[in-house]
């Protein structure tokens, strides 16, 4: 496809983004009376959409590449064929348009720490010393 198609299209990022601060804000009712006391002294969520369209009417109006993305760079969706080695992605569903730095960025997130943790806690990288060598090895961008 012509580079007009993907210049003319907005990134998903803004609006995934959009979508979870809105539903953020309906929350009303937290879990239990230390979540809704560590969202009220922490969050602070009624600031996050100016946040956000600052962000997107400052930052990313820089002249960031908009492509086709995968924007779900997970390894649960990375297959690796045992006899010929050959890697394949799966589960396209939200493949879309978004800028072009988006899934390497997402893996690097994914990678951060604590996904494959049972506690789904986000230490962070530092404090999450199984994991600082292979955050070490990551490439200079």
């Amino acid at each position: 496809m012509p580079k007009e198609y993907f210049q003319s299209h907005e990134p998903e990022l803004w609006r995934q983004l959009f979508s979870w601060i809105d539903q953020a804000l309906q929350i009303k009712n937290f879990k239990s009376d230390e979540d809704h006391e560590r969202a009220k002294r922490y969050l602070h969520l009624s600031h996050v959409p100016d946040e956000l369209h600052w962000l997107k009417n400052e930052i990313a109006k820089l002249n960031g590449l908009v492509v086709f993305c995968y924007n779900d760079l997970l390894a649960a969706n990375v297959m690796k064929h045992t006899e010929t080695g050959k890697i394949q992605l799966i589960d396209f569903e939200y493949g879309g348009t978004n800028y072009a730095a988006y899934d390497i960025a997402k893996h690097f997130n994914e990678h951060a720490g604590g996904r494959h943790r049972k506690t789904m806690v986000y230490p962070t990288i530092i404090s999450f010393h199984p994991e600082i060598d292979k955050c070490a090895s990551y490439p200079n961008i």
